[in-house]
């Protein structure tokens, strides 16, 4: 896995890791906090989630941890059973 370069609070953040984040979207359908799974698109390093009504959204993961908290809960490897929940 990929190192991305970011964390905090003592941990690394690496590609397709899975992360979970308090939700710094104002939208009605998006409440507490997100999951997902870290992945580099074509402009950096990104988290994609799922948000509640089933779409997809990509946040900048440099954005999510210089604004908020984000906490690895896993990753795609060793953890897939938290796919499921995503």
């Amino acid at each position: 896995m990929q190192y991305t370069g970011q964390g905090e609070r003592d941990q690394e953040i690496y590609e397709k890791d899975i992360v979970e984040f308090e939700v710094l979207l104002s939208a009605p359908d998006v409440t507490g906090k997100l999951r997902g799974v870290v992945e580099y698109l074509d402009l950096g390093w990104s988290v994609v989630s799922r948000l509640n009504d089933g779409t997809e959204t990509e946040e900048c993961l440099s954005l999510l941890v210089k604004d908020g908290d984000i906490e690895v809960i896993g990753n795609i490897y060793e953890n897939p059973e938290l796919l499921k929940e995503l």
